[in-house]
């Protein structure tokens, strides 16, 4: 990262002491004490920008398909999956791999992916609504390898056959079935039905369609949701996406449209604040706007 163009990875004008701290743990403090992650590493990754951008070209047209004049910027979707794990996953694998495997849960914050499916469903490609709804073994491996020239779809059968004994295929009507559907326990302690394994890019957009329903409900609760800047734009629909409509129609309710603007009041358990997880994504988002692409201040 030294021997880059600083200007490239520092917004201009910044204080010398920040960007100090940026070089040592790839992260900032904000006055407030939130920790603010900084993503720019990722964007200058060949393989991940690629899907990215077509993770969001399909997220938007989506969209549009569906009526809503909202468009995402990368830098939107990109920051949301790393901020869910993808960030240490691409760490572990030494780099983004499409078709590298990752845990659904850990690593993409889709832990109530399998709850929403039905509602999902129409947000995803093709070949993520085969994978989920596979009727065999066969079938899954199939669904996996389409298209794909890493793995063997015999490969893939006898991998596939290995943890998924006993698991019953997708039906519309048991949120527990489909044959990669596993339970997990989130950080209330509240269980819920995700994804097991799923490969990198699939992942991206299974996180992407999941954002992108937390974005049309918060354009559609907040009044001039549309002036508002991309970082509060942003702030509100990770509220809605990562804390639920419930939590941040409460939020709303008591704080109004301008809570972005608040510094974070603080908490005994700042990783079970939705506040601080909106502001911290947001922070990240603002920093890689001015940095990555260049946005003026």
């Amino acid at each position: 990262m030294g021997s880059r163009d600083q200007s490239f990875f520092y917004p201009r004008g910044w204080d010398p002491a920040l960007i100090t701290q940026v070089r040592k743990t790839g992260a900032y403090r904000r006055p407030d004490k939130v920790k603010v992650p900084v993503y720019n590493r990722f964007f200058t990754d060949a393989e991940f920008r690629r899907v990215l951008t077509e993770v969001t070209k399909f997220i938007n047209g989506r969209l549009k398909e569906k009526g809503h004049d909202i468009t995402l910027q990368e830098g939107e979707i990109g920051v949301n999956v790393l901020s869910e794990g993808m960030d240490q996953a691409i760490a572990m694998n030494k780099g983004f791999d499409a078709d590298a495997f990752v845990d659904a849960f850990g690593a993409l914050g889709i832990d109530t992916f399998m709850e929403r499916y039905r509602r999902l469903k129409t947000w995803l490609p093709d070949r993520l609504v085969r994978v989920v709804e596979a009727g065999s073994v066969a079938d899954l491996a199939a669904a996996w390898t389409a298209g794909r020239s890493t793995y063997s779809a015999a490969s893939m059968e006898a991998f596939f056959a290995g943890f998924t004994k006993g698991r019953r295929p997708y039906k519309a009507n048991d949120r527990g079935s489909g044959l990669l559907t596993q339970s997990n326990t989130n950080e209330k302690g509240e269980v819920y039905y995700s994804l097991e394994y799923i490969d990198m890019e699939l992942g991206m957009y299974a996180n992407a369609a999941m954002f992108a329903q937390g974005v049309v409900l918060a354009s559609k609760d907040i009044e001039g949701f549309d002036k508002l800047d991309t970082e509060a734009q942003f702030f509100w629909s990770t509220m809605y996406y990562n804390s639920g409509p419930g939590t941040a129609r409460r939020f709303l309710k008591k704080h109004g449209k301008d809570y972005h603007k608040e510094s974070f009041a603080g908490a005994q358990n700042p990783a079970r604040s939705s506040q601080y997880h909106a502001i911290k994504r947001m922070a990240s988002l603002g920093y890689l706007l001015r940095t990555v692409y260049a946005e003026k201040e």
